[in-house]
């Protein structure tokens, strides 16, 4: 017979399966300052997720037992250029443009406490990522391939990893706090609104779809189920007539208009609107 501390270990492992099935985004707003004058980049990136998990059976799930891992953190660090941490974004960032290079890396990481009823366990993880990324304009040209980065390594600070969920000083899911794969998509394919009042050009796009990742089993005579969701949007904004390539965006003089375009300095932001969170509820099987 399965013991409790095996069902928590069990229950853990599913989440940890079922999580790391779905490529997920877990950003809520990143803003990007774009400066072709100076060849760089600062971004800001918001991470916020929330892992919960809950059960009618009381028996079932040992909260306590997990919460003694899941203490508050609060954390923030520069890293230079030899960090693992370091190392592993850039690497992250070459993998989609390989003339772009971080030249300063800042996070800040949170981890609160968790809301625990007799049903429920709440686990709310937020990051702040800052970073100035150089060598990205090019002949007119703003390069924006390498915003697709993912680098789902360990971000270890003060010997606490912010990107895996660990329980009893075992991984068993991902915050995936780094995984911006969601803007992969073309930017040409995304909706282009350029306003002549405020001459600022307006990308924006829909992520189209929604991630319902379910999976089933049975703990101590509980019927489990597990889902994961992910409906993202965005949306990207420059001063200026702006137009967009796959990957990059390009100056140009509106129509009739002999103005010279920005080519000094441009505002890019990203939001998505609808976060990503991991939800786990458990049921007693019906006979």
């Amino acid at each position: 017979m399965l013991s409790k501390k095996g069902g928590i270990v069990v229950l853990m492992a599913a989440l940890m399966t079922l999580t790391a099935a779905v490529p997920m985004a877990s950003a809520s707003n990143i803003t990007t300052v774009v400066s072709p004058g100076t060849d760089s980049a600062n971004v800001t990136a918001y991470v916020n997720t929330t892992a919960t998990i809950t059960s009618n059976d009381t028996g079932l799930i040992s909260f306590a037992s997990i919460l003694a891992n899941l203490t508050d953190r609060n954390t923030s660090i520069t890293l230079n250029s030899s960090d693992p941490i370091f190392v592993d974004m850039q690497d992250a960032i070459h993998a989609n443009s390989t003339s772009a290079k971080i030249n300063y890396l800042n996070i800040e990481a949170n981890r609160t406490s968790a809301k625990v009823s007799s049903q429920e366990l709440m686990v709310n993880h937020t990051m702040k990522i800052v970073m100035n990324v150089t060598n990205i304009y090019h002949n007119g040209t703003l390069d924006l391939a390498w915003r697709a980065f993912s680098d789902n390594k360990s971000v270890v600070i003060n010997q606490v990893n912010y990107n895996h969920f660990q329980v009893n000083n075992q991984t068993v899911g991902y915050y995936n706090s780094l995984n911006f794969t969601a803007f992969s998509k073309p930017l040409s394919n995304w909706t282009r609104d350029y306003n002549q009042a405020s001459n600022t050009t307006t990308f924006t796009t829909d992520a189209g779809y929604t991630l319902n990742y379910t999976g089933n089993l049975t703990v101590l005579g509980t019927y489990l189920n597990v889902t994961v969701k992910s409906d993202p949007s965005y949306s990207i904004v420059t001063p200026g007539y702006a137009t967009a390539g796959a990957n990059t965006l390009t100056y140009e003089n509106p129509p009739g208009n002999s103005l010279t375009p920005y080519l000094y300095y441009a505002v890019v932001v990203v939001i998505i609107a609808v976060g990503l969170g991991v939800a786990v509820s458990a049921r007693r099987k019906r006979n």
